[in-house]
């Protein structure tokens, strides 16, 4: 994928930028250390969701296979022994990797805090290299303060959720698609298969990213070569899937726990209402929401002042960039004709993709050069790191 339309700075500016840059690669590292010691001290946050990965990895321990002894508590209590359920209704990715780490002497609880956290903090990051690949470097240092700001994806990490991990999984799959594409290279469209089927693996809703990846590879590139790329792709896709989906068909007779929704337009309201009402936490969700559409009318007129509106446009709806797009669109319908409540915490992968398209139509609306988005960067990450 290749960069569209950024702001360019010259070899002299870009050596001044040295001692910047290191700030900023101390700073993110001062965070992440921060960020993953308060996950596991000072927050210790469990949901039913969170008590039943715990279980399940305590079980695959003691050598009962993927299964569960309850259905979940609000805290890791440990369960007396009784039958045990195979686990069908939530992905196993989670469970088997809290296990793995496990075996290093950390308890099941604090492997599975470690391991949100540092999956977040990787989703964060892989979200600005990623904005970086496709947009520029003036985005992806705006990609970061945006998702620094974004309360939801920052709650994330602070509970044994499989949600981190998972996102992760998801961007370095669509990180791989850019080497995909380059002739010869097939096997980096194997990662990328892969990488998507184990974003599946962790988070049944993340299944939308190998629809989307393949059709990436299928409309992007050379004619010739697209169909041996979407072939690799799905090859390195199917091994984790069918893992998952032969398991689950084995012992329950279904490929996944996932139901329809009765009224999947209502659903629609409320993911959307969820996505663009809930995104500082600082403010009653409605007035988020008129907040943003403010800002979102003041940059189309900023984009129409610049006469760059029409070019932005176009360059988002051309491949393979629109592929950012199109992954937003295909997760939200997808969630939306599911029987699942629609939270923050599960309209995050919407969200974050939404932070790298709003960065880049910001960076193009303000004509941001990278020297200025660094520092912007700096700014926010010291007052997140004192806060």
């Amino acid at each position: 994928m290749e960069p569209v339309h950024t702001e360019t700075e010259g070899p002299a500016r870009q050596r001044r930028a040295g001692p910047l840059l290191r700030l900023l690669v101390i700073l993110s590292l001062l965070l992440s250390g921060l960020y993953t010691s308060n996950a596991l001290t000072r927050h210790r946050h469990f949901s039913p969701d969170s008590m039943n990965y715990v279980d399940v990895a305590r079980n695959i321990r003691a050598g009962h296979g993927m299964s569960q002894s309850t259905l979940g508590f609000f805290q890791p209590l440990r369960l007396a022994p009784g039958p045990k359920s195979p686990l069908t209704a939530q992905s196993p990715g989670y469970p088997i990797l809290i296990s793995l780490a496990a075996r290093t002497g950390l308890s099941e609880e604090s492997a599975a805090l470690l391991l949100s956290a540092l999956g977040t903090l990787a989703a964060l990051f892989g979200a600005v290299w990623l904005a970086h690949q496709v947009f520029g470097s003036a985005s992806a240092w705006l990609t970061m303060v945006l998702l620094l700001l974004h309360a939801p994806l920052m709650h994330l990490g602070r509970h044994a959720w499989s949600d981190g991990p998972g996102l992760a999984l998801a961007l370095a799959s669509f990180l791989a698609l850019r080497p995909a594409l380059r002739p010869g290279l097939l096997r980096w469209a194997v990662l990328a298969g892969l990488l998507a089927g184990l974003a599946f693996a962790f988070r049944f809703a993340l299944a939308p990213v190998a629809a989307v990846g393949a059709l990436a590879l299928a409309c992007s590139g050379l004619r010739a070569t697209r169909l041996p790329r979407v072939v690799a792709f799905l090859l390195g896709c199917a091994a984790p899937v069918l893992a998952v989906v032969a398991r689950n068909h084995a012992v329950r007779g279904t490929a996944a726990s996932i139901s329809l929704a009765p009224d999947p337009l209502r659903e629609l309201n409320n993911i959307l209402t969820q996505a663009t009402g809930r995104w500082l936490w600082w403010f009653p969700s409605g007035v988020e929401t008129a907040l943003l559409c403010v800002l979102f009318l003041v940059l189309l007129v900023l984009l129409w002042r610049r006469r760059r509106l029409r070019d932005t446009a176009r360059h988002l709806v051309a491949w393979p960039h629109a592929v950012l797009v199109l992954r937003a669109a295909r997760y939200l319908v997808t969630l939306a004709a599911s029987r699942v409540q629609p939270t923050p915490r599960l309209v995050a992968p919407i969200t974050v993709t939404l932070a790298l398209v709003a960065a880049y139509l910001w960076t193009r609306a303000l004509a941001l050069q990278p020297g200025r988005a660094r520092w912007i960067a700096v700014v926010v990450l010291v007052g997140v790191v004192a806060w």
